[in-house]
């Protein structure tokens, strides 16, 4: 009984609106990330191909070659 009681005491520190906040503001980067990268793929789609799939490849290729494996 006394592992039960120990595990119950942290229950009560436990806070939802901790959690939840921290979840929007991870999500809230990568959708940050993601909003800057189509801008980034819609601007220079022309120089790159008929579409936004050649500046994917070209981004791509840029970090591939920015790190190699050694």
């Amino acid at each position: 009984m006394r592992h039960l009681k120990r595990f119950n005491e942290g229950i009560h520190d436990f806070d939802w609106d901790e959690v939840l906040r921290n979840n929007r503001q991870n999500q809230d980067k990568w959708t940050k990330l993601e909003k800057e990268l189509v801008e980034l793929a819609e601007k220079y789609e022309n120089d790159f191909g008929v579409d936004s799939y050649g500046v994917i490849d070209a981004m791509y290729q840029i970090l591939d070659g920015m790190y190699q494996k050694k």
